[in-house]
Order: structure tokens, then sequence, then C-alpha cells
């Protein structure tokens, strides 16, 4: 088995650092043989229904019915350009262009415009909603905190240069990262007021967004540094250089992220790692990757990468091409779906789940649920747009963020589906809204 230790570019004072030794052949020792047959390729048991969407007119929604009598509304976001998820709260969906100066809430059942909120600087992020309260960081530098009902500012606080990440909120404190004189710092923030709680050095800008679990905040920086800070006073607890390519996601005391293979292979991993020390647990799954070819692992903060989803007592991920459920602790997958055009690439979102559905769109713009038991296709739209982030799902409703402009929402007609309001499900971007 060949070893490869990584240890971390920058470790902020008092941290642990830890030095993690991968094998790459681990997948063989800790997955025995499951039950899964070969896997299947993506919609070979129900063919996608093509959904033709309306193009309404900036500023404005359409209905339309599809797939026999379902319902669904279409809306154009002032501005166009990509969307990142929105986020579900008070009956609305929140939600701005990445380009955009300007903040705008829609109806959730009728895509009508609530509200718009003209900001100081552009470049919103991904959005964060926790009663009553809409925060997101803007690519020019401020932290937002607005009234969800009215859009009226609560208060802003100008961060760093240059912010990309979301921020994660939990308890009275929002977590953000942003560039400080002494390089990229994470902060806690008031939502109260917006004063500082505590600011600590870290190696890079975030992936996607601080996670919260418990008493810590944890994150991979866009240099592969995992790190997990005590989220009430900031203390260092333990860093990680492991290659990190996606936020981290936090279950029974573990974190699973994935993670760039050693040696410039073109591979990424599933992996596992003690959420006590950061030290390496296991590889869960391992997954040609053409876009790490040369060694390449140029990422953004806004990529979601390959983030893994850990719930019910199952691991699932859309890395590669691959939509795999697995038990988390390891083993063979319980199935897999491969999505054949887009076999060795970012094909696929991050997947949200809900009821007893996993939800996923390809780049293309495919959305797909799939059933968290068997892996079969529930159904299988074809919307004809390009998306690039998780998709949300809100009380009978799940809806997408297309890369020109447009929201996008369907009623499932079914009331369990619900509690993924937000990127990564909830305000600390770490399972469903309870």
């Amino acid at each position: 088995m060949r070893l490869r230790t990584l240890t971390a570019l920058t470790v902020p004072a008092g941290m642990m650092l830890v030095s993690c030794a991968w094998g790459l052949a681990a997948r063989a020792d800790s997955a025995p043989a499951g039950k899964a047959g070969a896997p299947v390729p993506l919609g070979a048991d129900r063919p996608l229904v093509t959904v033709p969407l309306p193009d309404p007119p900036a500023g404005a929604a359409i209905p339309f019915s599809f797939d026999d009598g379902k319902s669904g509304w279409v809306a154009r976001v002032p501005g166009g350009g990509a969307l990142p998820s929105p986020a579900f709260g008070d009956g609305r969906l929140y939600v701005s262009p990445g380009g955009s100066a300007t903040f705008y809430a829609l109806d959730a059942e009728t895509g009508r415009l609530a509200w718009t909120n003209g900001l100081a600087d552009g470049g919103p992020s991904a959005p964060v909603y926790d009663k009553g309260n809409v925060m997101f960081n803007t690519g020019s530098c401020t932290l937002y905190v607005l009234d969800a009902k009215t859009g009226a500012k609560r208060w802003t606080r100008w961060l760093g240069s240059h912010v990309l990440a979301q921020p994660a909120y939990a308890d009275g404190l929002i977590y953000a990262a942003y560039p400080a004189s002494d390089g990229v710092r994470l902060g806690a923030f008031r939502l109260e007021d917006g004063k500082p709680a505590w600011e600590k050095v870290i190696p890079g800008e975030l992936m996607s967004a601080p996670v919260i679990d418990g008493d810590s905040v944890y994150l991979t920086s866009v240099d592969g540094t995992t790190l997990r800070f005590a989220r009430k006073d900031g203390t260092p607890v333990w860093s990680a250089a492991l290659g990190g390519t996606s936020a981290p996601w936090v279950s029974g005391g573990e974190l699973f992220l994935s993670r760039a293979a050693d040696g410039g292979a073109a591979s990424e991993l599933q992996v596992a790692l003690s959420a006590a020390t950061g030290k390496p647990a296991r590889v869960l799954r391992t997954a040609d990757a053409s876009y790490f070819a040369g060694g390449s692992r140029a990422l953004d903060a806004r990529l979601e990468g390959s983030r893994p989803v850990v719930l019910g007592g199952r691991r699932f991920d859309t890395m590669a091409g691959a939509i795999v459920a697995a038990d988390p602790r390891g083993g063979a997958p319980l199935w897999e779906r491969r999505y054949t055009e887009g076999a060795g690439t970012r094909a696929l979102t991050a997947p949200a789940v809900a009821g007893s559905m996993i939800f996923f769109s390809t780049y293309g713009g495919d959305l797909y649920a799939l059933d968290t038991d068997t892996g079969m296709t529930v159904w299988s739209y074809r919307l004809g747009a390009a998306v690039q982030f998780q998709p949300i799902v809100a009380r009978g409703w799940v809806y997408v963020a297309t890369n020109d402009g447009r929201v996008v929402g369907l009623s499932l007609a079914d009331a369990s589906l619900d509690g993924w309001h937000m990127w990564g499900g909830n305000p600390a971007h770490n399972g469903p809204v309870l």
C-alpha cells in the first residue's frame, strides 16, 4: 500500500497539526463485499420527461403544467447570470445572481417578486435563512443581514476585499471567511449587531461555506486544508492538510469529504476522518477524475465539489459522474447509478436529501429524484437550462436555480418532502432543517 504524508502549509497558533497518511488502496481493505449489483446507468429505469420551460421577462414569473398535470413556475431574476442555490423561509425564496448588486425575494408558490434590496456592492453568495433573517456575503467585501419579510437592511459589515464563500449560522453567531492584512480569517459575528465575537487566521478562502456541528465549526480551504475550531470562542482544535476538495459533512463523530489523490493522479477520493482529532480513518470510494489530470487542483470558493451527505445511516455522493449510496462506516455501495455522459467529470450537483428521496441535477439541467433505499428513479425532468448548484426542497416543492438567471419551482404534491431549505440543508450546512 502506497502511503503519502501531508502537512499543513499554515497552522493557526495553538492548533494541533495532524500528519495525514492515506493509502490509495485502502478501499479494498475497508470495503467488504456487498450485495449491490452492477452499477446501473442513470435513467435506464425511467426515461427523462422534457419540461418546456417558459421564458419570462426579467422580474416576472410564469406558471406552467408538466408531466400529466403537475404544476410549476419559472421566474427570471433581473440581471441574469448564474444563480447559486436559493434559500427558503417565510414562504419565500431568497436569491441573487453572482454578478448582481441587487438581492431578491420570490413567492415560493408563484415565483412572483416579493421584494428587492439594492446592495452597496455586488456578487452575493448563496444565502442563509433563519427565523426571519436572510444572511449572505457579497463578493466585494460585505456581510449582510436583511429582514426576510420586507428586505430591509438590519445591518452590514465590511469584511475584506474579496469574499466568495457563503456564511453559516447557529445560535446567534454568523461565521464567515474573508481576507485580511495577515491572510484570510474566519470570523464569528453577532447576529444582533454584527460585532465580532472572534477572528482566527486560516490557510485560505473556504470551499463553499463553514460547517457547524455541535460545539465546533469545520471548514476546508481552497488549498486543501481542513480545520476545526471551537465555535463559541474560536479556539483552534486541529488542522490537517488532506488535499480536501469539498466542504466536510459531519456525522457520528466523523468528517466526510472528498479529496484529490496523491502524486498528481487524476483521481478523487471520498474519505472519512476523526472529528475529534482530524486523523484519517478510511478511504470510502475512489474514482477516475479527469478534472485532476496532471495534478491540477484549481478550485474556486463557490465550487460545491464532490461534497457527500450522510443521513439515515447512508452516505450519498455524486463524485465523478456516479451517484452512490453506501454504509458510511465503509463497505461496498448499497447501490450505484452511473451518469454515462459525465463519467470521470464534474457533471452532477451535490445531492440534497428529503423524505425518502435524493435530489440532484446534471450540469446540463436534467433534474433527478432517486429512491434512497434502492436508487431507482422516482422521476426525472429535462429542464433544458444549465445548472451548477444543489437544488433545494421545501414543503413539497423542489427548486432549481439555473445558469441563465432563472429559478424553477416544481410542485411535488407531497408535504413530507421538506427540510432541505438552502445549500447544505440548514443554516449550519450540515443537515435538514428540523
